[in-house]
């Protein structure tokens, strides 16, 4: 299996300077990520996609944005809000040239989740055709798996989990919600 780092980076990374929680910012990180002003707005074709998440730069403008909505949402609560995806978990393989968001479940290696349907993290992707795929990792960065003889979404999950595998953690509980077509600008999740 092999991972191409796009865009290496981590929420703790960027997150020092503005001395608050960061649990549930994931949620507000993706609305700007597929928001007006992030990346994948609607990047129209897969390759430019892959392009602009190798050239992203916007760390404080989408800091700021996420803070904001984070804030607002949580009301002073300890985690951000999940956001509420709509229509049903696809269950099987990931269409050609879509936007996806992915609802999972990330924690330290001694614990689980509740259930099967526990989830508290959410990153994002985007397909291009056959195995082609590059999702965003808001404690990652960007980043483009491949896995011979896998189907993009078993190799986006296998990548995530040595992710968090390598920081003595562990991602389960992936749910997977077919947003729009790479080259539509609606339906958004971006509050």
């Amino acid at each position: 299996m092999a991972n191409e780092k796009l865009k290496a980076f981590g929420q703790s990374q960027i997150l020092g300077q503005y001395g608050y929680s960061h649990g549930g910012v994931c949620y507000y990180m993706c609305n700007f990520i597929e928001s007006d002003k992030g990346p994948w707005d609607q990047p129209n074709t897969f390759a430019a996609a892959k392009e602009k998440a190798k050239n992203f730069t916007e760390y404080n403008a989408m800091m700021n944005f996420a803070k904001a909505q984070n804030l607002k949402a949580k009301g002073g609560a300890a985690h951000g809000i999940q956001q509420n995806l709509q229509g049903v978990a696809v269950a099987g393989a990931l269409a050609n040239n879509r936007i996806y968001r992915i609802e999972l479940w990330a924690g330290e290696a001694n614990k689980n989740p509740e259930n099967a349907d526990s989830i508290d993290h959410e990153i994002m992707a985007v397909t291009g055709t056959g195995a082609e795929i590059v999702y965003f990792e808001p404690n990652f960065g960007f980043w483009a798996p491949t896995e011979d003889g896998a189907t993009n979404r078993v190799a986006l999950e296998n990548a995530v989990k040595a992710q968090y595998t390598s920081i003595g953690w562990h991602a389960l509980n992936f749910k997977f919600y077919n947003l729009r077509g790479i080259n539509q600008k609606t339906p958004k999740i971006t509050q």
